[in-house]
Parts: structure tokens; C-alpha cells; sequence
């Protein structure tokens, strides 16, 4: 036995190739949402967008990647095109929270205080049947309750400076 085990050692085997689907050999992978989030929280926001794009381009109807899409484009500055991205999200998914909160944000930010008003009223409409303790995974799991609280905060804000 002592002789085997020996063998195997001294002359271990070849490296197995991991298995490759069928395709070019150079095809990298997909991204995948986490992709994003990995290179946003880098603040590397053009691989974010360009994730982002490539996601889109097989799935244009997921409103979790327009959601995303909005984020990264208002960092890079693309104002016009994050609301734009915001707004497909919530067209998509009418009960998309954080599609609402953040189209609140942004458009306080741009001063239309009316409508961001609304958006955060529609994410407290929202967020009336769920539970306190639900978390929201794509916020960095913030609870239910501590979005209501800052929605709550961001009317009251709006409310006394109009």
C-alpha cells in the first residue's frame, strides 16, 4: 500500500478542465444582478451599466435590472436616463417599492417636490400590508419598518418646504 500511496504523490495527476458549455471558448459568462452590485459597490459604474446593458438585452422586461439600471445611471451622472430607468421599473412592476422610494429620491433631488411627494406616498400605499420585520434584500436588508420610517421622514421634509 505504502508503495501506491507513494506513486500518487510523486506523480500526481494531470489538472481535470473544468467542464465549458458549448460555445466559443473565449465566451465569458453572463452577468448576473450580483455582477452589478459587485461593481457598483466598487464604484466601478461603467462595468455596473455595462452589466446592466448586457442583462437588458436578454431580459427587457425584468423590472429588478431597471431598478439596478436607474441606480448606476444616476451615479454616473445619466439624470435623465435614471428616471427614465426608474420609471420603466415601476411600469413593469407597479409594486416594485424601492423603484418608487428611489424615483422619490431622485426626483426630490431635482426638485419636483410634488411628485416625489407621490412617489413616497405609493411606497407607504405600498408597504401598508407587508410585515414590519420583511426585508428588502436589494437595500442592503432594510426592513419594512425602517423604510416606512424614512418614507414617512421624506413627506414630512416635502410637506414643510412647500
Amino acid at each position: 500500500m505504502s508503495h501506491f500511496w507513494g506513486a500518487v504523490q510523486s506523480h500526481p495527476p494531470p489538472l481535470a478542465r473544468p467542464f465549458r458549455a458549448a460555445g466559443p471558448p473565449n465566451e465569458r459568462a453572463a452577468p448576473t444582478l450580483a455582477d452589478v452590485r459587485h461593481h457598483a459597490d466598487r464604484g466601478a459604474w461603467k462595468d455596473a451599466a455595462r452589466c446592466c446593458g448586457e442583462l437588458l438585452e436578454k431580459d427587457n422586461l425584468n423590472s429588478r435590472i431597471y431598478f439596478y439600471h436607474g441606480l448606476v445611471l444616476e451615479q454616473m451622472r445619466r439624470h435623465a436616463d435614471a428616471e427614465q430607468s426608474l420609471r420603466r421599473a415601476i411600469y413593469l412592476d407597479r409594486k416594485s417599492v424601492l423603484a418608487h422610494y428611489y424615483l422619490g429620491l431622485f426626483l426630490q433631488s431635482r426638485g419636483d417636490l410634488r411628485e416625489a411627494t407621490r412617489s413616497f406616498e405609493n411606497t407607504l400605499d405600498l408597504l401598508g400590508p407587508l410585515g414590519d420585520a420583511g426585508i428588502f434584500a436589494d437595500a442592503d436588508g432594510i426592513t419594512v419598518a425602517e423604510l416606512k420610517k424614512l418614507a414617512k421622514m421624506q413627506i414630512e421634509t416635502l410637506r414643510e418646504a412647500v
